[in-house]
């Protein structure tokens, strides 16, 4: 069965630094910001973590022409197959831990929070 195992990219992809450069510039194009292109074009099912999936169909969005194997790589340096927000923007994520513990001391929890900003019961 070996013999025929075909392996996902990254799997037996190099990590390049220079690959996740040229993605995350594409992304910053793009977004603006990579918190918002996490957001909306790689972290779709809100799971707070890509799948290589996820990463490789975002890239295909992208119209990426690098090697998104390559670039995944670099990421995921526990090899450990997903990517969390820490891995791919320690800045975003400092900011997002930084609101999430705000908002649990200020007002319990993240979801009351968002019911106390909500001051037209919008939802938005």
């Amino acid at each position: 069965w070996l013999d025929s195992w075909k392996p996902m990219e990254w799997v037996i992809a190099e990590p390049d630094e220079a690959e996740w450069v040229k993605l995350r510039d594409l992304l910053l194009r793009s977004f603006g910001h990579l918190l918002r292109a996490w957001r909306e074009v790689l972290d779709r099912d809100d799971s707070n973590a890509l799948s290589w999936i996820e990463f490789r169909d975002a890239c295909s969005r992208l119209k990426f022409e690098g090697n998104a194997a390559a670039a995944w790589r670099h990421l995921d340096t526990d090899l450990s197959g997903t990517i969390t927000m820490k891995e791919y923007d320690a800045n975003s994520y400092d900011i997002l831990l930084s609101f999430k513990e705000w908002a649990e001391v200020h007002f319990g929890s993240i979801k009351h929070c968002f019911k106390c900003l909500d001051v037209d019961f919008s939802g938005s």
